[in-house]
C-alpha cells in the first residue's frame, strides 16, 4: 500500500496514531508493535474493500505465522523455524 502518511511518505511527519500507539505499548511491555493497514475509507468503494479483505488475509497470515511460532517453541511441532518461512 502506498500513502502520504506511511513511513517514507511526505505526510508521515503528521501520522500521529502510531506513533502514540508505539509510546503505550511500550509501557506496557509491546516493544515493537506491527500494524495492519486498511485504506481508501473516505471513497466506500471497491478500493477500501480491497484493502479490507488484503488487511485481513495479512492478519491471518501473521496469525498462522504466530501459532505455528508458539507450537515450535512449545515443542508441539517438529518443524524448525526456518521452515515456516
Amino acid at each position: 500500500m502506498t500513502g502520504a502518511l506511511l513511513p517514507g511518505g511526505e505526510l508521515y511527519s503528521l501520522n500521529t496514531l502510531e506513533p502514540t500507539i508505539k509510546t503505550i505499548a511500550g509501557f506496557i511491555g509491546l516493544a515493537e508493535p506491527e500494524f495492519i493497514r486498511v485504506g481508501y475509507e473516505e471513497y466506500q468503494d471497491n478500493r477500501h474493500l480491497d484493502s479490507k479483505a488484503r488487511a485481513f488475509e495479512e492478519l491471518t497470515q501473521r496469525i498462522e505465522g504466530l501459532t505455528e511460532a508458539t507450537a515450535y517453541a512449545e515443542g508441539t511441532q517438529e518443524s524448525s523455524p526456518a521452515a515456516m518461512a
